[in-house]
């Protein structure tokens, strides 16, 4: 494959390979018609090819083993692909008789624009996820789902109906007017507890849920792990109207602007030894670095300097300090004695911690069966890499052996041993490799040239003339345990707040606020930690050989905008310091991965097509095989076609990431200091609602003179989801 540049956006070449004349022509056709914006013919292009009665046939010779080719099944799949892409905004164009697709360009911030580009950007935006959402509405369950929710049935205060739960806009407008701010009441409802039913309406509270999900801007999809739906209610107001969403569910496992963030990545580790280096020898060098630091971040997006400077400050026992000039003042305050012996024992602790990370590692997964022990690998853990390696080669082969030639659709198989013994193994042999060289760190005085050394690739401590590398000499022992920090906390203890706004009319009163305000209670904490404390945890049971349960106390709370540009929702969002002082803050910005830009259908014909031409279902429903389903489908689908999967999955439509952490929390190897339950210590639901009607509803309800009006002429229809149809 070859990327090439056409204007400013990112052009990929599509490669055809088809073997049969015909279908190949009929691709390029299909190309073409979209070149020309003429979607009615490449969908006529595209059911010539699937009428094509084709047979599977071998290209590329007859040998035994040669891979079976399924000539319609390829060349519907390359159709559907480019109209997916066409329909998301994506160009396609043919030259010299070779088709390119060309990703949009997407700005990664409002900075410099005008408000009528900001606001072309936005409907790009939404205009590039509507295919997803017609897909959606055209599905005959959901017709049948929100039809039936709307229709009206007798509950315990009489006739009602899902729409019975949007607030009344006369209503809520006459409210406002006599009670001000205090006629918004909010409560939370969670979804799935003990309480199944509405007591307004009677529904069903996982139903109600799902109807209001069904107004939202972006497409609803199950998604898999933890999720925690809760309904934002509004007692004020006749049957309780759902006045926003709040959803918790289980975060993606690599997100750079969070982990660096919470320091869980190389650059960050780079960014502390070179600051601690500062600190014990030329604290004015700490002005350097965070130079450098700024220089690199809107380059590279690697970590930016505030959090290191506050991170390095509680290791070396000082007060909060927020930049150079600060950490530089309060470590001039020490003597040079006290400077090096307080950031000798911040780099032991750091080292201490991370080798601890890979014992625990080492420590929770089994060896029944594997033919070595745990000891072993603390002994002498280069001896254990080489056994380890034959046994993880063998756990492949006898996995790859075992899976089935087809899956059915929508089956959940809970287990396959061969999957977790491999599995075992191959995490085993990555734990031994990092032990073969972090476990010969020492805690005593050399250990500070060592660190270095894994750090910088160098023993010299960090000057002002060194720059920043973004982490890439950091040695590969150390990278495996900051990760596994990172896996270990992201699998229970920091959620994403997958779907946090308003239900209309409650939009323009800031309801949009309130709900991200509400992410930060105590409530939420509390809820989750009801739900999943004690949960036993399917793949690390599998994977230790006796239950595990993780825990679920909250740490720290992630979110991303809808939009890179003009986002305000999360914009100073923050409680007061008699709250608890929680905020949400900006870490970053997404890189825009993902899989959105395809449909179900052509996700499920590149799963045909690879199961078609291995005989193997490659990306089955099989518990543990990894996450999203649907993205390894469509990745292994495109990597089948020959096609730049890593190019094609990103979608390169930028999102604002923001991170809460709830009290004092420690999410950063060799972080000291006890955690306080958030759960226990963070502000009620209530007090919230209280502080965002003081200081966000009244203030716009004095500002806007005519939103009052504008909530009273709230449309109904025009805000249901049956509008769809």
């Amino acid at each position: 494959m070859e990327t090439v540049t056409r204007l400013s956006q990112r052009s990929i070449r599509i490669t055809i390979r088809i073997g049969v004349p015909s279908l190949t022509r009929c691709v390029k056709r299909l190309a073409r018609a979209l070149e020309a914006r003429r979607l009615d013919t490449a969908s006529s292009e595209l059911e010539l090819i699937a009428a094509d009665p084709n047979p599977i046939e071998l290209l590329g010779g007859a040998d035994e083993g040669a891979p079976a080719r399924a000539p319609s099944l390829r060349a519907r799949a390359l159709g559907m692909v480019l109209i997916d892409l066409y329909l998301n905004g994506w160009g396609v164009s043919v030259e010299e008789g070779q088709v390119y697709v060309h990703a949009p360009a997407w700005p990664r911030s409002g900075r410099g624009m005008t408000p009528e580009q900001v606001s072309e950007t936005k409907r790009r935006i939404r205009e590039s996820l509507q295919p997803r959402l017609e897909e959606q509405a055209t599905r005959p369950a959901t017709q049948r789902f929100v039809q039936g929710l709307e229709r009206p049935r007798r509950g315990p205060r009489g006739m009602v109906s899902a729409l019975s739960l949007f607030a009344n806009g006369r209503s809520l407008a006459d409210s406002l007017s006599k009670q001000g701010a205090l006629a918004i009441q909010p409560y939370l409802q969670p979804v799935g507890g003990a309480v199944q039913h509405d007591p307004q309406t009677g529904l069903l509270l996982s139903d109600i849920y799902r109807y209001f999900r069904y107004t939202w801007a972006f497409p609803y999809e199950s998604t898999p792990g933890r999720t925690l739906p809760i309904l934002i209610r509004d007692r004020g107001q006749p049957n309780h109207p759902v006045c926003g969403l709040l959803t918790l569910g289980s975060p993606v496992p690599k997100l750079a602007p969070r982990d660096r963030a919470l320091g869980w990545t190389p650059d960050w580790l780079e960014a502390v030894v070179a600051a601690l280096d500062c600190a014990d020898g030329e604290p004015k060098d700490l002005r350097a670095l965070e130079a450098a630091l700024q220089n690199q971040a809107p380059s590279s997006g690697t970590i930016g300097p505030t959090g290191v400077f506050r991170d390095v400050a509680k290791r070396l026992g000082l007060g909060p300090c927020p930049n150079a000039i600060g950490l530089e003042h309060a470590v001039r305050r020490l003597n040079k004695s006290a400077r090096a012996s307080r950031a000798r024992r911040a780099r032991r602790a750091l080292i201490a911690d991370l080798q601890g990370e890979l014992r625990e590692a080492v420590g929770e997964i089994s060896t029944q069966g594997l033919g070595i022990e745990h000891c072993d690998m603390f002994r002498e853990p280069a001896l254990s890499v080489a056994k380890l390696e034959q046994i993880a080669a063998k756990a492949r082969e006898a996995w790859v052996r075992s899976r089935p030639a087809t899956s059915a659709r929508g089956v959940r198989s809970q287990g396959n041993p061969h999957l977790f013994r491999k599995k075992r193994a191959a995490k085993l042999l990555s734990l031994s490799r990092a032990l073969a060289t972090l476990g010969t760190f020492g805690l005593d005085g050399a250990c500070t040239k060592e660190l270095r050394a894994a750090v910088f690739g160098s023993e010299s401590r960090w000057t002002a003339g060194h720059g920043v590398s973004a982490g890439r000499d950091v040695i590969r022992g150390l990278r495996v345990a900051l990760s596994l920090r990172a896996s270990r906390l992201v699998a229970s203890q920091i959620a994403d707040v997958v779907v946090c706004g308003a239900v209309p009319p409650y939009g323009p009163l800031l309801g949009g606020k309130l709900a991200a305000l509400l992410a930060l209670s105590r409530d939420v904490a509390g809820f989750y930690h009801e739900r999943y404390t004690d949960q036993v945890s399917n793949i690390s049971s599998q994977m230790a050989g006796r239950e595990v349960s993780r825990p679920a106390d909250l740490l720290a709370i992630t979110t991303t905008s809808f939009y890179a540009v003009g986002s305000s929702q999360y914009n100073r969002v923050c409680l007061p310091d008699a709250l608890g002082g929680a905020r949400w803050r900006h870490v970053g910005t997404s890189a825009g991965h993902g899989s959105l830009h395809f449909s179900r259908d052509t996700a499920e014909l590149l799963q045909e097509l690879v199961r078609a031409e291995t005989g193997a279902a490659l990306i089955t429903s099989t518990f543990g095989e990894g996450p999203s389903e649907r993205l390894r489908k469509i990745r292994d689908g495109l990597a089948r076609l020959d096609l730049p999967a890593g190019d094609l999955l990103q979608h390169g439509m930028p999102r604002l990431v923001y991170l809460a952490e709830l009290g004092e929390t420690r999410t950063a190897p060799g972080a000291r200091g006890r955690t306080r339950l958030w759960r226990r210590v963070g502000p009620k639901a209530s007090d919230v609602a209280e502080f965002w009607r003081q200081r966000w509803l009244a203030p716009r309800l004095g500002r806007d003179a005519s939103l009052i009006a504008r909530t009273s002429n709230f449309d109904l229809r025009s805000a249901t989801p049956g509008r769809l149809y």
